[in-house]
């Protein structure tokens, strides 16, 4: 059976972020993530993908040119 679902990433400026599962009552207790030198990070609990936005200051340079 093929997985037809999308990948939800949710792009932010910083390098740190917060996810509580976004869903009040029915979310998941709160933690911070930080991104680091990976281009992306997933939420623990709920596998939430948070990626640094093209264009922030916080951008990872990998060295490679575009």
């Amino acid at each position: 059976m093929e997985n037809d679902e999308q990948e939800t990433i949710t792009y932010v400026d910083t390098t740190s972020v917060f996810c509580d599962g976004g869903r009040g009552e029915l979310g998941h207790p709160g933690v911070y993530l930080n991104i680091g030198e990976q281009p992306k990070i997933f939420c623990p609990y709920c596998s939430q993908i948070f990626a640094l936005a093209v264009g922030s200051p916080n951008e990872i340079n990998d060295g490679s040119e575009h």
